[in-house]
């Protein structure tokens, strides 16, 4: 298995688990707002792929341009020497941050929809109400 599949896996089981919290949740609640707030997991997750691979890209440029100089002139003239290697030596740095800045990610895109929701909760009557 590779890393992006057990990772994927994961964040299956987790949206999953929160489906099913909220599901449970939704006898004591409106269920028109466990069904936004399930889309919202939903849309989060989903934003944050693209978000994620734009960050990351962005994150293995910066490290390997703070990393490479004090890496000494013997590294840097191999990877220089070396047709892909700046190229592969950046592509396992975004591999590497790649997960860490998708749950940075989805937490925040995430927590922000949650608020646009809440504040629409609290602002439409008809959602006020509770189900029997």
């Amino acid at each position: 298995m590779t890393i992006g599949l057990i990772f994927t896996l994961v964040a299956v089981v987790y949206m999953l688990g929160l489906a099913a919290i909220y599901l449970f949740a939704a006898r004591k609640k409106n269920w028109i707002m466990t069904t936004v707030r399930i889309g919202v997991t939903i849309v989060s997750a989903v934003a944050s792929i693209p978000l994620t691979k734009v960050l990351a890209k962005l994150a293995a440029g910066f490290v390997y341009d703070f990393i490479l100089p004090r890496l000494g002139t013997k590294a840097e003239s191999f990877l220089d020497a070396v047709p892909v290697g700046a190229e592969s030596v950046r592509v396992i740095i975004a591999v590497v941050a790649a997960p860490i800045l998708y749950l940075a990610v989805f937490l925040l895109v995430r927590g922000l929809l949650s608020i646009g929701a809440w504040i629409v909760e609290k602002c439409v009557p008809i959602l006020k109400k509770r189900s029997p």
